[in-house]
């Protein structure tokens, strides 16, 4: 392998490597258009690395910047699942809310007679009245 073609692995190796730590710059300052526009740009450098084992073959030096890509791409993974977990959980608390809300507002916001014959016993207790 010619050394321009080397150093041009070597320049899509460290462009990608500088992508990914864009994306987790992203991912910790929770600006999610930016960490899309980075996948995509990252997923071109990727294509453009059709054989990117055969590189790393006949470069070695390539392994270690492998290494940093895969260690960058473990620590975006673990952020992008903390996020999700996160707004996972702000899901279900706003569902409960919803629930709770739901639930309040079909007994205590019905006008105070509704109100009394949707409760267990009330309509005995307005047969006596009468």
């Amino acid at each position: 392998m010619s050394l321009s073609v080397q150093a041009q692995n070597r320049a899509k190796f460290e462009r990608l490597l500088a992508l990914s730590g864009a994306q987790i710059t992203a991912l910790e300052i929770d600006d999610m258009p930016v960490f899309d526009r980075i996948s995509v740009e990252k997923r071109k450098v990727i294509a453009s690395l059709a054989d990117a084992r055969a590189m790393i073959d006949a470069d070695p030096s390539l392994e270690a910047l492998a290494a940093q890509i895969n260690a960058s791409e473990n620590k975006a993974q673990r952020i992008l699942a903390a996020k999700i977990g996160q707004i996972r959980s702000e899901m279900n608390d706003l569902n409960q809310r919803t629930k709770v809300r739901a639930a309040y507002a079909s007994t205590a916001l019905l006008p105070p007679r509704k109100r009394m014959m949707s409760t267990p016993g009330a309509p005995r207790f307005m047969d006596q009245k009468q």
